[in-house]
């Protein structure tokens, strides 16, 4: 097991920094890296840029920053491209020159499907009406289909890869390149070697 810490942008930068002590305290090479996310109506992410930049040149831990989720958050979103994190999360309300940079930059994104689609203001009923995923998909860039909240939206990892693959058409080779792809996006460096080999 990996894990990844969250900083949950409704509370302080204090309680954000008291997160990061656990890293000096429990030194556990299982902890493999620090997330941004919580409700993204609250708060201001650049408050805790300085904790997330800690997190990454102190303690080596790879950097997720939940980005656009809603539209009242896509303010931040080239902030948040600029501080280059390891991962992106959501995306939805990115413009087409913002998802361009994010390609050029290679930051892999993870797309959760279910959860997505509720979050878009314009109803969708299908996986791959979902804007920011076409986009993604014609770019052939390194997303990684993901499952959000699996109790709230009655799904899991298999369902929204099934729902992706059906969406797109993808075939069963594509499926597998998407896959391997993603390996890169992987927080463990020694667990993308094992998947490899």
């Amino acid at each position: 097991m990996r894990y990844v810490l969250s900083i949950n942008r409704q509370g302080t930068v204090q309680q954000a920094e008291e997160i990061l002590q656990l890293l000096e305290e429990v030194k556990s090479p299982h902890i493999v890296g620090v997330e941004l996310s919580g409700d993204p109506r609250v708060g201001n992410w650049e408050d805790f840029r300085d904790v997330l930049d800690k997190a990454r040149s102190q303690y080596g831990k790879k950097i997720s920053l939940h980005c656009a989720e809603v539209e009242e958050q896509a303010k931040e979103s080239r902030g948040m491209i600029d501080f280059k994190p390891d991962r992106l999360g959501h995306c939805i309300y990115l413009t087409k020159e913002e998802i361009a940079e994010v390609v050029e930059k290679q930051i892999p994104v993870e797309i959760c499907p279910t959860s997505n689609m509720a979050a878009c203001k314009t109803a969708f009923n299908q996986v791959n009406q979902l804007p920011q995923l076409q986009e993604f998909q014609r770019l052939n860039h390194n997303i990684i289909i993901c499952c959000d909240d699996t109790m709230l939206f009655s799904t899991n990892h298999s369902s929204e890869l099934f729902e992706y693959a059906n969406g797109f058409k993808v075939t069963s080779q594509e499926a597998k390149d998407l896959l391997l792809r993603n390996v890169d996006a992987m927080f463990d460096d020694s667990a993308k070697e094992a998947i490899r080999e």
